[in-house]
């Protein structure tokens, strides 16, 4: 398994005799400027208001005239904003770890871009037990 490269460097610094993370203290500023963005989106934006107004009563937010499927697939885009970033930081936090072990055992601690993802994109994945077995009428 290999960790994703996204260039920030993760040598400690220490402060008071503790030493910190650049790259921990990278990902909770990306989080907390997240959670500043989204409370900001769902409190002052129209799309944001119809976010809530769907996540409270869906049959009130159509009679008000919202269009569900729109407000849905603005949710999901969002939903897989947050998720790419958080596989972005955690990847990247994996690299982190993975170097650590491979400077231990002697191996070089880079991997490149391409050879992550080839390693990502190797083949297809094992679809075993996964067909429908009834049909909804």
């Amino acid at each position: 398994m290999h960790g994703l490269d996204i260039g920030i460097c993760d040598t400690p610094f220490e402060v008071g005799g503790v030493l910190i993370s650049r790259f921990d203290l990278f990902a909770a500023a990306v989080a907390g400027s997240l959670v500043a963005l989204f409370a900001l989106f769902f409190r002052y934006t129209r799309t944001g208001l119809s976010f809530r107004a769907v996540a409270d009563d869906q049959f009130a937010a159509l009679a008000v005239g919202l269009r569900l499927p729109r407000v849905w697939t603005s949710v999901w885009t969002a939903a897989g904003i947050v998720a790419l970033v958080a596989g972005l930081l955690w990847g990247a936090s994996r690299r982190a770890v993975l170097a650590v072990a491979r400077r231990a055992e002697g191996a070089p601690a880079r991997t490149s871009w391409s050879e992550a993802a080839g390693r990502c994109v190797s083949g297809p994945p094992a679809r075993a037990g996964l067909r429908r077995t009834s049909r909804m009428h």
